[in-house]
């Protein structure tokens, strides 16, 4: 996804490997063990051309024998088309030779947490009461468009 890509999702995953592995190694079974899986429509590799997955992050922390860590893949898709490539990555039980496990620990509507944070910069600095902030918000200010830099009284 490229920087101007607007996110509505992130999918936050969680993974224990039992064997020491490298974030490529982990990226690799994502994009390996989920071709296919969903048909053509729902390639990872296809969805990220077409900019409706962005760069998938992947955080590991290795211990002797193990390796564990999370996944953030930012999405601008449909919410259920985030459900249904999550459970595919869920059904991940392999990574190299090691077995895995991955969890889903949150989909997260990022729309919805910018909306939340606009609210909460109207209200705090003064510029709205709580209830005409929300009526701003539902008669249709759009989140994911404003990119709110600074706000001061003289803006």
């Amino acid at each position: 996804m490229h920087k101007s890509g607007i996110v509505k999702y992130h999918v936050k995953l969680s993974f224990d490997v039992d064997g020491l592995v490298e974030r490529a190694d982990i990226i690799g079974a994502i994009f390996g063990q989920t071709e296919g899986l969903l048909g053509p429509e729902m390639n990872l590799n296809e969805l990220q051309r077409v900019s409706k997955i962005g760069r998938i992050e992947v955080n590991t922390h290795s211990t002797t024998n193990t390796t564990a860590g999370d996944v953030l893949i930012p999405m601008s898709t449909d919410i259920d088309t985030c459900a249904l490539i999550s459970a595919a990555i869920e059904s991940i039980d392999k990574v190299g030779s090691f077995d895995c496990h991955f969890q889903l620990t949150s989909l997260d509507d990022v729309r919805a947490s910018k909306k939340e944070d606009i609210k909460t910069i109207l209200v705090t600095n003064g510029y709205s009461t709580p209830k005409a902030t929300k009526e701003l918000i539902e008669v249709g200010i759009d989140a994911a468009n404003i990119d709110i830099k600074a706000m001061s009284d003289d803006f």
